[in-house]
């Protein structure tokens, strides 16, 4: 038989099949099946299909595989597969098992009987695709502009600091997840009384750390159940507005990236007490704009203002010294105004303001022991000015928000490459993404934006 005949006729059929009531069968491999990308053969059934060209199947490999990726750059597109629980497969060339999501159906034409159907699930309807799926908003919104939003490691409360106050409204709103429903809890008796800019909670889900505009420039929460209650101020009083703060994994220090000098303060915690370390050797260049430790808390980076390079400051941590290292060879084109490692601790990603264009908003860099080292330029780089980043818990997925475009970019993490997905089902409105968090489980992303209503929230897969 001609195969190249037949898939070229099936090009022509493609047109056709779509238009067709969306009520195909299923073609759902079971047992051995043999793949070499656009044709698999299926062992049990000793049949051929192809697959149309031009359709994202996106699939997600478990480690050791790299998290998302489309159906023809994961492992199972070369060589034997083993499938007996749809939608799992187990790709023998990296031994690692695969998921693929409902949603995202792929038609495939049997080659042996001409036959169109669908690879996967049998779809009743239009399908959903895969990606970024808005959720209803919550009753009760933020009362303006969200430059800072947050979720707590247990993946139940989420945080977001607000621009302004409105009718007495408060510059910070919680609320509480309950499946897909975001419930705004009742305010804490100790409200900030200024802008909320940063956000972070403690990764026991214990504290929370709000940066703030004026003094005191930072309050730190303590969380009882759904009951937040304000702590006594840190020792130290900041010289000015906090413009980002994050805890280390085990929340024993505060990092706090503020402007006028020192430019960047570490908090030592004590049960409920925070005080200020003087054993920060070095300062940043300029107004800390943003602050991330790596995952295994050798680093601490600083992104900051300055209005010549360098732009990022990067400390190494020795008990409770925090020492400035050289700086970075390659530096951001423009001042920093967000970092963030990957959980693995592999990439360094600095979010600057050079705006639209390559190397876009955001720059990578590769961590070798003690080396970064900076990588190529996004292929897809964010429409604007990185504001902020935001890693999934497995590494595998990075959001940056960011000005102009869509206000949010997200990219699969494969090695060092980051490929762009595509853009949610509904893109924040106004002009201005300003933060980005995913859930714990990565089930969830919240985006904060200049336009109510101000959060939009993204169920992360089908919207299943």
């Amino acid at each position: 038989m001609n195969r190249k005949t037949t898939a070229t006729r099936g090009l022509v059929l493609v047109l056709i099949g779509l238009i067709l009531p969306l009520t195909a069968p299923a073609w759902q491999p079971t047992g051995w099946t043999w793949f070499i990308s656009p044709f698999a053969y299926d062992h049990t059934t000793t049949e051929w299909y192809w697959f149309t060209p031009g359709v994202d199947q996106w699939v997600y490999g478990h480690p050791p595989a790299n998290g998302w990726q489309t159906l023809e750059q994961c492992g199972l597109s070369q060589g034997w597969s083993w499938w007996g629980y749809w939608p799992h497969a187990y790709g023998v060339n990296d031994a690692a098992w695969y998921y693929f999501p409902k949603g995202r159906d792929r038609w495939v034409l049997n080659l042996q009987l001409d036959h169109w159907s669908v690879f996967g699930h049998v779809v009743d309807s239009q399908p959903k695709p895969f990606g970024f799926n808005k959720l209803a908003d919550p009753e009760e919104l933020p009362p303006g502009s969200a430059l800072a939003v947050a979720f707590s490691h247990d993946s139940t409360y989420l945080a977001v600091g607000t621009t302004h106050q409105i009718a007495g409204k408060p510059f910070l709103t919680l609320y509480k997840r309950n499946g897909d429903q975001f419930t705004k809890l009742p305010d804490p008796v100790e409200l900030p009384s200024s802008i909320v800019g940063s956000l972070t909670f403690s990764h026991d889900s214990t504290y929370l750390a709000v940066g703030q505009s004026h003094p005191p420039y930072i309050t730190v929460y303590k969380r009882n159940g759904d009951t937040f209650t304000k702590v006594a101020n840190p020792d130290f009083l900041l010289p000015h507005s906090v413009v980002d703060v994050t805890f280390n994994h085990d929340a024993t220090y505060l990092a706090v990236g503020h402007n006028n000098k020192p430019y960047l303060s570490i908090y030592k915690r004590s049960g409920d007490t925070f005080s200020r370390l003087n054993t920060v050797i070095g300062e940043p260049g300029g107004n800390g704009q943003a602050v991330a430790f790596s995952h295994d808390e050798e680093y601490l980076a600083v992104g900051h203002f300055a209005f010549n390079s360098p732009y990022i400051a990067l400390y190494r941590k020795d008990g409770d010294s925090f020492t400035k290292q050289s700086d970075l060879l390659e530096q951001p084109p423009a001042p920093s105004s967000s970092v963030a490692f990957s959980p693995d601790g592999t990439h360094l990603i600095a979010g600057h303001s050079s705006g639209s264009g390559s190397p876009g908003g955001v720059v990578i860099y590769k961590r070798e022991n003690h080396t970064f080292t900076k990588l190529p330029a996004l292929e897809d780089p964010p429409a604007g000015m990185g504001r902020d980043l935001a890693f999934s818990k497995d590494g595998s997925m990075l959001a940056v928000a960011h000005t102009s475009g869509a206000r949010i970019s997200i990219y699969s993490r494969n090695g060092d490459t980051f490929t762009k997905l595509p853009d949610p089902d509904v893109i924040p409105p106004g002009a201005n993404g300003y933060a980005v968090d995913f859930s714990h489980d990565g089930r969830y992303l919240v985006v904060g934006h200049n336009v109510a209503p101000y959060i939009t929230i993204y169920k992360v897969g089908t919207g299943d």
